[in-house]
């Protein structure tokens, strides 16, 4: 498993492509570079290596999303649109309509792309910046969100 992280911003091209920024690419392992894209939660896409998305691909194959509505319904808005790619000479991925309309993004326009452990994100700066400014106002910070996800469960 790669260890993405750094943050960094990028300019959508005309045809919906994102870069790819260099320091993220070389975590990929040789012979491995090529990137699942999905939608994600709150909004942004995600970026896995194909290796660490079939892993996750076998764990939706579980009962839990095969037996229940909610999680067939989980698969399908998580993998409509989803792409497999790798990135041109210029280290761009294409993104797809679906993509784009998930993440508000518009070409020709600021992306966020940050490195998230085991993926990358893309986002609209407008809409991370609101998620940030939104966590600043229900007064959650590293320390009280670490508390909270740390504390033992009882």
């Amino acid at each position: 498993m790669s260890l993405f992280v750094g943050t960094y911003e990028y300019v959508l091209d005309e045809k919906g492509r994102v870069n790819v920024p260099i320091k993220l690419r070389e975590l990929l392992p040789e012979g491995k570079k090529t990137l699942a894209t999905v939608k994600w939660f709150n909004g942004c896409l995600a970026m896995f290596p194909v290796a660490d998305m079939e892993e996750f691909a076998r764990r939706l194959q579980d009962d839990r999303f095969q037996a229940s509505e909610e999680g067939r319904l989980f698969r399908h808005m998580l993998l409509a649109g989803a792409s497999v790619e790798k990135p041109d000479s210029q280290g761009r991925i294409p993104l797809n309509e679906i993509q784009l309309r998930h993440a508000g993004l518009t070409r020709k326009e600021k992306v966020v792309i940050f490195g998230n452990l085991e993926r990358i994100e893309i986002w609209n700066p407008e809409r991370l910046e609101q998620r940030f400014a939104q966590a600043e106002k229900d007064s959650h910070t590293l320390e009280s969100l670490a508390s909270t996800v740390f504390s033992p469960q009882g």
